[in-house]
């Protein structure tokens, strides 16, 4: 009914909020990814005989390196909430089914009550 609307409703905004804030967090941690690789690219070319900037180089590499897990931990999570969002969506629209069937079950019963009183009155005139 309305509620059952309304409920869909909500959790259509909650999986655009989510899918918007998944998309703006990756974009940022793609970002951040690229900086950190043209910074060790750039360090790179600074570091061939010095071994100050070779440090620095190697520090860059780690800072790369937890970027990208951190681009992978990302996506992963994202992924993982969008399964959850398709999850919950179906069950929404199972709901929906088990309660239209439910009160098609309860018009059919109604509907078949002023049969059964006449049937039970005909048995008590025998």
């Amino acid at each position: 009914g309305a509620c059952q609307e309304e409920r869909t409703r909500q959790l259509e905004a909650q999986v655009k909020e989510v899918r918007r804030e998944a998309d703006e967090a990756l974009a940022r941690q793609q970002a951040r990814t690229k900086a950190c690789e043209d910074r060790r690219k750039e360090l790179a070319k600074e570091a061939q005989a010095d071994a100050v900037e070779r440090k620095k180089l190697w520090e860059a590499e780690a800072d790369l390196c937890c970027q990208r897990i951190r681009l992978q931990q990302l996506a992963a999570a994202q992924r993982t909430a969008a399964r959850r969002i398709a999850q919950r969506e179906e069950e929404d629209k199972q709901l929906d089914n088990d309660i239209e069937y439910l009160r098609s079950e309860v018009l059919g019963y109604r509907s078949s009550l002023p049969e059964r009183a006449d049937a039970a009155e005909q048995r008590e005139e025998e």
